[in-house]
């Protein structure tokens, strides 16, 4: 009997499948830098809702019992932790923007931790602040 299995060369590694996957046959788990997403096929109902989500048409069908695949994390271009997000996954993000033609500045954002972007949204609100209180006050004056 064929049982579905996960591409390890289309898998981009972004978990979408283990949030959609009821029975929990997909798990997604980061540590230390590398993120794996298991895939316990005895688990699996063929409810195929994995198959429907996923953006690269990774699952596919073989006799296999439990998969485990894992990807390294990218790490913050600014402080060097991990991402949310794996090198595959990063790269085909960045060329689906690049085609679409947007600016560098979303390409340095997407390479942050969460942490680094709060804290350049902050900076980005503050200086708006700042900016906005100077236009204020040469109004005022």
């Amino acid at each position: 009997m064929t049982k579905l299995y996960i591409d390890p060369d289309l898998c981009i590694g972004c978990g979408a499948c283990t949030y959609v996957c009821s029975p929990n046959a997909l798990l997604k788990v980061d540590e230390k830098g590398v993120r794996k997403i298991i895939f316990d096929t005895k688990k699996c109902t063929e409810c195929q809702d994995c198959e429907k989500i996923c953006p690269t048409n990774a699952f596919k069908r073989k006799a296999n019992d439990v998969q485990i695949l894992k990807f390294e994390l990218v790490k913050c271009s600014k402080c060097g932790k991990p991402t949310e997000f794996t090198y595959k996954q990063a790269d085909k993000a960045l060329n689906t923007l690049l085609k679409k033609s947007f600016k560098e500045s979303i390409r340095d954002t997407l390479l942050l931790c969460n942490d680094c972007k709060r804290e350049l949204v902050k900076e980005n609100l503050l200086r708006s602040l700042r900016i906005t209180e100077k236009r204020l006050l040469v109004e005022i004056v």
